[in-house]
């Protein structure tokens, strides 16, 4: 009984220093590579919550196994957190922000050709005069069937990929495969793009003895300018009333969208405020007597009026100086 009691006991002792020297052991072992390498277990905790985003792809840049375009991981989340925001928000690689910049000011490399779908090809259907396209021989009303190496019929390409293969840097040259007149030419023009300049009115015209007809593309940075000299020409022709088309007008500036409400005013008046949980109340009114303070305007939309052109619609409705046809618009 005796001897059983202090084997016992010699038993529990012996495992009590196995467990007390493993845990030291272990311990020694934990800071040894604590020391030699980083871990793989990371708080995202940081000073704020501003930093939370930018730790993790610094965490991912210096710990994560195979090597990962940081560039893209961050355009990647930037654009996941912007998504979440509303339906209108939309982030901008810095090319996106290039082309739209382009566009909205009327200036850019191209070879200068307005065109249409046709079927599984491109219709010409204007051009800039003494523009790169002309120079070269092409002529409205010639089908375009293949860019560059970039065939075109019995191809499913979209607007963005037609825009890269058309514009480019200014003294490059691109080759244009046509049909004119029925006939595909043996040889592609050879087309060397330039500087274009693009007016943002599609049209302007009298459209009936009294009434005329303006179509707006874009609002750019020449628009207000545009369209005033435009207004000041159709009244010399006898214009008293106004179609304004805004349809498939995806906006652009708010500045510009405000220079155009004003011309259809004859004194000051109140169009538009903005207002934000970051951004206090700002008010916006037309500046002065417009060029066309009177006489009846329509202004048709569609589904793809959008951003500045509702807001000139808008102001244009809620004002009562104009009547809307369409469809509801993008907002």
């Amino acid at each position: 009984m005796q001897k059983s009691i202090k084997r016992n006991i010699f038993v529990a002792a012996t495992y009590a220093a196995v467990l007390l020297l493993g845990l030291l052991l272990g311990q020694n072992y934990a800071e040894e590579q604590g020391s030699n390498q980083k871990t793989t277990f990371s708080s995202l905790r940081s000073n704020g919550n501003s930093d939370k985003l930018q730790y993790l792809i610094q965490l991912i840049a210096e710990n994560y196994v195979d090597n990962v375009s940081i560039d893209t991981v961050q355009d990647e989340a930037i654009e996941h957190v912007v998504s979440r925001l509303d339906p209108f928000s939309t982030f901008l690689r810095p090319n996106q922000v290039l082309a739209k910049q382009e566009t909205l000011e009327g200036t850019f490399d191209g070879i200068g050709v307005e065109y249409f779908r046709l079927k599984d090809t491109l219709l010409v259907v204007g051009m800039v005069a003494a523009g790169p396209a002309e120079k070269a021989g092409k002529r409205i009303g010639d089908r375009i069937l293949k860019i560059g190496n970039k065939d075109l019929v019995g191809r499913k390409v979209t607007e963005s990929e037609i825009e890269r293969l058309i514009r480019g840097k200014k003294g490059t040259a691109v080759l244009i495969a046509i049909q004119r007149n029925g006939v595909v030419m043996a040889n592609p023009i050879k087309v060397i793009r330039d500087q274009v300049s693009v007016s943002s009115l599609d049209a302007s015209y009298m459209i009936a003895p009294k009434t005329a007809y303006v179509k707006i593309r874009r609002f750019g940075h020449k628009t207000a300018d545009e369209f005033r000299q435009s207004l000041i020409d159709l009244r010399k022709s006898g214009a008293q009333d106004l179609i304004l088309d805004l349809r498939n007008n995806g906006g652009g500036f708010v500045h510009t969208a405000i220079d155009l409400a004003g011309q259809f005013f004859k004194e000051k008046r109140f169009l538009m405020y903005t207002e934000g949980a970051n951004e206090l109340r700002q008010d916006f009114y037309s500046e002065k007597a417009g060029d066309f303070g009177d006489g009846r305007v329509i202004v048709l939309i569609n589904e793809s009026t959008a951003s500045a052109s509702e807001i000139l619609s808008g102001a244009l409705q809620d004002l009562d100086r104009a009547t809307i046809v369409g469809r509801r618009s993008y907002g």
